[in-house]
């Protein structure tokens, strides 16, 4: 089964240009998106296609449902260039034109039409005949793949039901895009937060690394918890003011048509507050949520929490701050998130 995994989702992609419309008739709900990776000397794209596509053998070949994807090496376009065409529905596929050897040694003969369970380690295929909707994968082995280099490329896909061609489907030259392949490996962020008891110094754990973040203009949430506990790591750059905070939600679930029905806590990080007092930021409570409010940020005041409960630190217009949140059902709890940023009275939240 193929999926539309973390890494494809987060790297370059192209959308099906459904302008471009040829053969013997139209397709006016086709749509789709590539999505491309490299490693280790190959070329991967995956392609989700829906709208009009028949979901079973049509017998018709060549009107048959399938994907094309086109590399061609920018530079050396009549040397280094291949094309794969997915044909999901029939269970075939074919690396129909090269330009050179350097590409395409992975794969069977120029022209060869080959069933993909017999290259079940170069070209995958899922089709779903409820949603109308299939994804291929496959991969083309490019001698010349390596941080830096360049290929242009075409993605085209012809609706064998309606016969239409639709979008980048030739071979003459490439018109769809340019990829540039990336030295940065994508690393696949965690979804869950990771159970850990930090020392709470306002400096980050790098147990915090391996739990769930998010970032925010210009700030990062970063979150772990233990038996009591959800902590929070905060760090970014604000305006040096008293003013300036950030307003964090974390409430437990369910929400019930946005009424919260179970514990939360609102509650603020001031990292610029007393700038002349000695004591560097402040965290104060400003509204308990829901009706278990006694268990979540029990352990916060507002006006001002204990010391105990967060650390901050500053330099200049940059800040790290670390909180912990009473929570006595932290384990196997979904929580909510939810942060805005007021900087000098101009607020947004994302």
């Amino acid at each position: 089964m193929v999926l539309l995994d973390n890494a494809y989702l987060n790297s370059a992609k192209v959308d099906l240009d459904t302008s471009k419309v040829a053969g013997m008739g139209t397709s006016p709900n086709l749509k789709g998106t590539a999505y491309y990776l490299w490693d280790g000397g190959y070329l991967y794209m995956a392609a989700e296609i829906t709208g009009d596509p028949k979901l079973e053998a049509t017998g018709n070949s060549p009107w048959t449902d399938s994907a094309a994807f086109t590399f061609f090496k920018k530079g050396e376009e009549q040397v280094e260039a291949g094309r794969i065409v997915v044909e999901p529905m029939e269970g075939t596929f074919q690396f129909s034109n090269t330009n050179g050897t350097a590409c395409g040694s992975n794969l069977p003969a120029v022209g060869t039409t080959a069933k993909i369970s017999d290259y079940s380690s170069e070209v995958a295929y899922t089709a779903d005949t409820v949603k109308g909707t299939y994804i291929v994968e496959a991969r083309m082995k490019f001698d010349s793949a390596a941080a830096g280099t360049q290929y242009s490329i075409n993605f085209g896909a012809l609706d064998g039901q309606n016969h239409a061609v639709i979008g980048d489907w030739g071979w003459a030259g490439p018109v769809g895009g340019t990829l540039t392949l990336s030295s940065e490996e994508y690393i696949d962020a965690p979804t869950t937060v990771a159970k850990y008891t930090p020392e709470l110094d306002g400096v980050k754990d790098k147990a915090y690394d391996a739990s769930i973040s998010h970032a925010v203009e210009g700030v990062t949430y970063n979150f772990l918890y233990d038996d009591s506990y959800i902590y929070l790591y905060a760090e970014g750059t604000m305006t040096v003011d008293a003013t300036s905070y950030l307003n964090i939600t974390l409430t437990g679930t369910p929400v019930n048509a946005g009424v919260i029905t179970s514990e939360g806590i609102n509650f603020l990080i001031q990292p610029f507050h007393n700038p002349t007092s000695g004591v560097v930021g402040n965290v104060q409570t400003w509204q308990k949520i829901g009706d278990g409010q006694a268990n979540m940020g029990s352990n916060l005041a507002s006006g001002a929490s204990a010391a105990t409960e967060f650390k901050i630190t500053v330099d200049g217009g940059k800040f790290t701050a670390e909180v912990r949140v009473a929570n006595a059902t932290a384990l196997d709890k979904v929580v909510a998130f939810c942060k805005r940023r007021l900087q000098c009275r101009h607020s947004y939240c994302r």
